[in-house]
């Protein structure tokens, strides 16, 4: 590993360990934000993202709070734009972007074999059956796009995006399954159905560069483990 550069996303899966690795970035899930802080305490301050589901923030105190309180170099809001005049009433320091649930989509779609096809399709089995599933169709329509990933998942695909030539290692992602959150989510776990389905489809080229701390991410995406943790 001495030779190789690495990014670390952080997700907020239960009894989740952190990496005994040195990152040169940071990535955060929502309300895992707090997690980081537990990483720089050993090897100190990194350069830091805070990825947010934009309701999640601004619906979910739980997650606003512990991600204000990280004080990351950027909050990126990934699912709804964000004016200014609503986030400077929580923080005039923190620097932050915020995407349109099309344009995430989009950029989701860049990752994954067939591309939007494959969302579509993942999206049709958030619920059970099939005319369920046409309601929630109908439902994501009006709401201005599809969410697909969960952000974890997402905050996967910006580390790729951001650090191409780093390998990403990931903490508390859970792509098989999620469980009860400690840092509560709105709508986790029928979402992380989705992650399962469209994890088949990500590029090889992403696959390759994951690795975990989780040993049920490990052997279900089929990825190394990473057994020294902090």
């Amino acid at each position: 590993m001495n030779n190789k550069k690495f990014v670390l996303v952080i997700g907020s899966k239960p009894d989740s360990k952190l990496p005994n690795i040195a990152v040169e970035k940071v990535y955060s899930a929502n309300g895992a934000a707090e997690r980081a802080e537990k990483y720089f305490e050993t090897y100190g301050r990194k350069n830091f993202t805070a990825v947010c589901g934009s309701l999640e923030f601004f619906k979910n105190e739980h997650v606003k709070k512990r991600v204000l309180r990280a004080n990351p170099n950027l909050i990126f809001f990934r699912s709804g734009k964000v004016l200014e005049k609503n986030f400077s009433q929580f923080s005039n320091k923190l620097n932050f972007v915020s995407k349109s649930r099309n344009e995430q989509i989009l950029f989701q779609a860049k990752y994954i074999k067939y591309g939007l096809l494959s969302i579509i399709l993942a999206e049709l089995t958030h619920e059970d059956g099939l005319i369920n599933n046409i309601k929630h169709l109908r439902k994501i329509f009006k709401q201005n796009g599809m969410l697909g990933v969960n952000t974890g998942f997402f905050s996967i695909l910006l580390a790729n995006f951001e650090n191409p030539d780093s390998h990403i290692v990931c903490s508390g992602i859970g792509i098989k399954t999620v469980g009860k959150s400690f840092h509560p989510s709105l709508g986790t776990s029928k979402r992380a159905v989705i992650d399962k389905k469209i994890y088949k489809y990500l590029n090889l080229d992403i696959k390759n560069k994951l690795m975990t701390t989780d040993e049920e991410m490990s052997e279900y995406c089929n990825i190394p483990l990473i057994k020294e943790v902090i």
